[in-house]
């Protein structure tokens, strides 16, 4: 794991949140989780059900758990 001074990971944070998706999935061996953020994500062609995937569209505020259904992402409201 690289290590970060608190301005650049605070800089890299920044970058990260303008990519579209953020998807989290499970590794199929370990069962590890992991998550990483990016551009292109096409759920025919990308999601996997059995990784336990979660994709989360930034730009929309949406989620999917199966690959076909987006559902609006719920605000706080405290």
């Amino acid at each position: 794991m690289q290590m970060q001074n608190k301005s650049n990971a605070n800089a890299h944070q920044k970058d990260m949140a303008r990519m579209k998706y953020l998807v989290i999935t499970t590794d199929l061996v370990t069962g590890e989780r992991s998550a990483f953020y990016t551009d292109w994500f096409q759920a025919d062609n990308h999601f996997n059900p059995d990784a336990d995937m979660v994709v989360i569209d930034q730009t929309h505020h949406l989620v999917t758990f199966d690959g076909e259904t987006w559902q609006d992402i719920e605000q706080d409201h405290l």
